[in-house]
């Protein structure tokens, strides 16, 4: 399956390691970039994520850290799920 947005999330795919078989429980990253845009991933929900390595999903871009933070914020309020280990600053690249 392929996500394409970060509207596409469900919790089912953050907390069920049978809507993939390849992850285990999954959170929602942010990676600002030097040209200060953010995009979201979906990856497994360690302490330490390897962002965006493998398993990763790029979901959707946002202008700033901000609007990247409430979207997400917004969408596991929406679906009602928190990971273990989901926190709201950012990874650079």
């Amino acid at each position: 399956m392929t996500l394409l947005e970060l509207s596409d999330v469900s919790r089912e795919m953050l907390e069920n390691p049978d809507w993939d078989e390849r992850y285990e429980a999954r959170k929602i990253v942010i990676v600002r970039f030097s040209n200060g845009r953010c995009l979201t991933f979906l990856v497994t929900d360690t302490k330490t994520p390897q962002v965006p390595g493998y398993p990763a999903h790029s979901l959707s871009f946002f202008d700033s850290h901000q609007q990247a933070v409430e979207a997400v914020k917004q969408k596991l309020k929406e679906i009602d799920y928190m990971p273990k280990h989901q926190e709201y600053g950012y990874f650079t690249r």
